[in-house]
């Protein structure tokens, strides 16, 4: 009722979406920033994992008793 008082309606609306705009934009950068850490982090496991596979498959059976 204040804002039509005011005759501010159209202030108002663009002042509401330029901070809408400014909130998806860091959230459209904060996903993006975690897809890539979770992206690495798996990559990272992966590696592990193979290396670690690897290393028990070539390791001698003398050292590792079942």
């Amino acid at each position: 009722m204040t804002i039509r008082s005011l005759r501010k309606q159209n202030a108002f609306s663009q002042e509401n979406i330029d901070r809408v705009n400014a909130s998806l934009r860091m959230d459209f950068h904060n996903n993006g920033a975690n897809e890539w850490l979770g992206f690495r982090l798996d990559y990272m496991g992966v590696v592990f994992l193979c290396i670690a596979t690897m290393f028990m498959i070539f390791l001698p059976s003398a050292i590792v008793k079942p």
